[in-house]
């Protein structure tokens, strides 16, 4: 089965990494997967890293980031739709006309709903097309749509839609994705390489929080410093986090002037983006996810994997994959005294914190992972070479 997968110009974070594990996944199944990258040569190093080729068409997604100020969203709208219309889909197109043969493609592949390409080339060979849906279409992400109705373009030049949680799937049904094409399979990790938190790490009076994802304010990471703030001095003299990730320069400077402003220096490191985040997730005790909306959360189901408590916010999947009081805890979205009182009540309470991370790890195992994932992956694309 050939494969051709199409991505979109977001650094490396989540959508890419579940990218990297699945067509990695697929490419021992027997399958041959060639990737279409836009402008990110790390992600391209690395798919070629895995044997996986990869050929950058630098095509501009039909879904981007919003700025804050509205006339700069009309702006930044403007500019990126001429800029797409006239010059840079026919050139992606043709960029992947000569680096691929298309002729011997059985399936082209999106892996995040933001680009069209992949849409353009199905129409254009009529190759049966698969869609990933990661995001929400609408509920958090503020993203400029540069194309007129998207979703009915979508419709008509896809054959089916994997949604990463029902939340996801639901969201883009309400607008306007067809749901009978729709089907929700959660991502997986790769579970064998994570190191699981030892008892060797545990019981000490430190709590070890860390948040891994994009520096940035939709993820949430002053929610945590706020939160840190807000814990009782013989509590937060003791509680550290490393926050990882890549920044937004003018966010990471606002999380500086927070924790002057709190005096949390000695609480709160800033490690960047680190490479092997398996190996070290065992030396925390607590993952925070604080994302004001979160599709699936692939560092969650690491964390969980990794045997560490979770503390989440109750929005988007994140009630999906943690059950309050079961296997990590959740709080109000934007409640960051709410974080506060959870990180407390496990820092008293270490046997509550050691049975809801042995349960997360349980669920974790079972169901989220990459094996199960791109076994449904690969027998749905079967299907549809079966069907088309």
């Amino acid at each position: 089965m050939n494969i051709l997968f199409i991505t979109d110009p977001t650094p490396l974070g989540g959508a890419t990494n579940a990218l990297i594990m699945l067509t990695k996944q697929l490419k021992a199944k027997g399958c041959n997967i060639t990737v279409c990258v836009s402008g990110t040569p790390e992600l391209k190093a690395r798919l070629e890293d895995c044997g996986i080729k990869a050929v950058d068409t630098g095509h501009i997604p039909a879904m981007i980031n919003r700025p804050r100020s509205a006339l700069k969203a009309v702006v930044k709208k403007l500019v990126f739709s001429s800029k797409r219309n006239i010059y840079n889909l026919p050139s992606a197109v043709k960029k992947a006309e000569r680096a691929v043969d298309l002729s011997s493609i059985d399936i082209i592949y999106t892996n995040s709903a933001r680009s069209d390409l992949g849409c353009l080339l199905a129409k254009k060979f009529g190759i049966p097309h698969i869609v990933h849906l990661r995001e929400f279409f609408s509920d958090g992400f503020e993203l400029i749509v540069l194309r007129k109705n998207y979703t009915h373009f979508l419709n008509n030049y896809s054959v089916s839609f994997l949604a990463v949680s029902d939340s996801v799937k639901n969201n883009w049904v309400k607008n306007g994705i067809e749901e009978c094409k729709t089907i929700r399979i959660y991502d997986g990790v790769e579970k064998n390489r994570i190191i699981a938190r030892s008892a060797k790490n545990r019981f000490n009076n430190n709590l070890r929080l860390v948040i891994i994802g994009a520096i940035m304010e939709l993820k949430g990471q002053h929610i945590c410093i706020k939160a840190l703030r807000a814990l009782p001095e013989k509590i937060r003299k003791n509680v550290h986090l490393d926050i990882i990730g890549w920044e937004d320069q003018n966010y990471r400077d606002y999380l500086d002037r927070l924790i002057y402003k709190y005096g949390l220096k000695e609480q709160v490191r800033f490690l960047g983006i680190k490479d092997g985040v398996e190996n070290i997730l065992c030396n925390y005790d607590i993952g925070l996810m604080t994302s004001r909306s979160e599709g699936f959360g692939l560092v969650t189901a690491e964390y969980m994997t990794a045997g560490i408590c979770v503390i989440a916010s109750n929005s988007g999947a994140n009630p999906e994959l943690i059950s309050d009081g079961v296997n990590g805890l959740l709080f109000e979205r934007n409640d960051f005294k709410a974080l506060a009182r959870c990180i407390a009540s496990l820092y008293c309470n270490r046997d509550m914190l050691e049975k809801l991370a042995a349960n997360g790890r349980e669920r974790a195992t079972k169901e989220f992972d990459i094996e199960v994932c791109a076994n449904r992956i690969y027998k749905i694309c079967t299907e549809v070479l079966l069907n088309h």
